[in-house]
């Protein structure tokens, strides 16, 4: 079996399963698989058998190479550690940090970055942690201000 086929997934928990072999279309409810992180063998009725796994994510990220630091959202600026920003999206990021990670999921941080754009724009966010595994966090950004962040890291993510 060749690499696993990557499925979006609506915001209805639904998603399109097409065949490779006959390229036939079926739309399923995949609210059961949302937790898991593995590829699901599928067979088709034409008797093709392949992988699938689900996107769940409500933004594609970009991979970037940004760095960046965090901190509690209730800790003062001095307690700031690096990170390094692997990916982005409007709606969150990945990180990877350098020294003692002590946050765990539902955290709120505020991580800031800066842009590789011409400006080097300054991005200073507050962010939810979703997941953290070895030395990497996800999280996902939760304010909304309206200073311009949102159209500026959608700018880097479209790659202007």
């Amino acid at each position: 079996m060749s690499n696993p086929q990557v499925v979006i997934v609506s915001d209805d928990n639904m998603a399109v399963i097409e065949c490779p072999a006959c390229n036939v279309r079926k739309r399923i409810s995949v609210i059961q698989f949302k937790d898991v992180n593995h590829a699901i063998k599928v067979k088709c009725s034409c008797g093709e058998q392949f992988k699938v796994t689900f996107n769940f994510r409500l933004d594609e990220r970009k991979e970037v190479c940004l760095k960046g630091t965090y901190r509690k959202l209730s800790e003062h600026k001095a307690y700031e550690k690096k990170c390094q920003i692997i990916n982005l999206s409007p709606g969150g990021i990945t990180a990877k940090f350098f020294e003692d990670f002590d946050s765990k999921k539902h955290d709120e941080l505020i991580v800031s970055f800066s842009l590789e754009d011409k400006k080097k724009t300054i991005v200073e966010r507050k962010v939810r942690v979703r997941h953290v595994k070895g030395n990497i966090f996800g999280a996902q950004f939760f304010d909304h201000e309206l200073d311009g962040q949102d159209k500026k890291i959608g700018y880097i993510w479209l790659g202007e």
